[in-house]
């Protein structure tokens, strides 16, 4: 769970809220003048849209009513690039090590562009420098592809690892955090009942609901969470996990192999704090933060609705038998085809 936190402080200082974007051309080859502030590490302009982006999300934690129309304004200036644009010297930046190697170069005034792409709306998040000798470089591999969904706020993995590989993608429209298809860090932990009793421990309050049956000769778990996280967020979750062959004890993992169609919406009272439409995954999550004060909900006001899409009959007849034989107290469920329908 520390992860979540750790996610949007990094995200958050690259997000790019919906904003329209100038076009920026580079100039040709052999008259490159070095942008204003390169033998910064960091250009000025970005320097200043890092910190208006933090200030801003502090403000969020702090209020729950951010000013988006300020990050609106800072990122319609923000250079948007084509294909034509782009630059002999193209720097790939997927790891720790690829950007400590281009620091020890001489990596000098970096500033945030976006990059076109056939999609409308659609353009890839990447930044321009300078090396030692002041010669114009661009990556749009930063720790990852990372794509933005301008019309829905969203940014993302392109190869499924989270924003900066770290497993979580952002949804600025919402201002929620959720997990990336191949979310690995809570894969690799697995998922038993000591973790829910530890939580408190981590400030993470959260009623929790477990629905174990059998399937294809395997121990299976349907898990869902709700209530407040860090004390900084409020969300919920829909888990499914497979016990590794062999295990006698609760220990689950997730079921990567068979990542099933699930959807969310969170509600307190009436009022929907965020949704998200059918996506493939073994874990389904939305962390929202808001007001520290007045709007980081617990467990019991909030109302999780949610499905989940089976991969054939009888998986989700084996599901809905022990759903049925032991439902979970304030949950209730309906089959539709092979989806299972919830409301908690």
């Amino acid at each position: 769970m520390l992860a979540i936190l750790l996610a949007v402080c990094i995200i958050a200082a690259a997000a790019l809220p919906c904003a329209a974007a100038q076009r920026t051309i580079a100039a040709p080859e052999g008259e490159y003048i070095p942008p204003k502030g390169a033998l910064r590490l960091v250009g000025q302009d970005t320097w200043a849209a890092i910190g208006t982006i933090l200030s801003n999300t502090g403000s969020q934690f702090v209020t729950g009513n951010a000013d988006t129309d300020e990050i609106d304004r800072l990122f319609a200036s923000l250079p948007l690039l084509r294909e034509e644009d782009l630059l002999l010297q193209v720097t790939g930046l997927s790891t720790p090590m690829d950007i400590a190697d281009q620091l020890l170069r001489g990596m000098r005034g970096i500033r945030l562009v976006l990059l076109e792409t056939p999609q409308p709306d659609i353009y890839r998040l990447g930044i321009e420098y300078t090396d030692l000798l002041g010669r114009p470089r661009q990556s749009f591999d930063l720790l990852g592809e990372i794509e933005y969904d301008r019309a829905a706020g969203v940014f993302q993995n392109l190869d499924g690892w989270g924003c900066f590989n770290i497993g979580f993608d952002y949804d600025a429209a919402q201002h929620t955090v959720f997990a990336a298809p191949n979310q690995w860090i809570l894969h690799w932990l697995g998922y038993n009942p000591l973790y829910d009793a530890l939580a408190p421990l981590l400030i993470i309050y959260l009623d929790t609901c477990r629905i174990p049956f059998s399937y294809g000769g395997e121990d299976w778990q349907v898990q869902l969470w709700k209530g407040r996280y860090f004390y900084a967020f409020h969300g919920a979750e829909i888990g499914l996990y497979k016990k590794p062959i062999g295990y006698s004890a609760p220990h689950y993992v997730g079921a990567k192999d068979t990542m099933l169609p699930m959807s969310m919406e969170l509600y307190h009272d009436e009022e929907l704090l965020f949704s998200f439409d059918e996506k493939i995954r073994w874990w389904l999550t939305g962390f929202q933060y808001g007001n520290l004060f007045r709007t980081i909900y617990s467990h019991d006001e909030l109302r999780l609705v949610g499905t989940i899409t089976f991969e054939d009959p009888a998986m989700l007849e084996a599901f809905w038998k022990a759903f049925q034989a032991d439902t979970p107290k304030g949950v209730t469920g309906s089959v539709e085809g092979l989806t299972f329908r919830f409301e908690w």
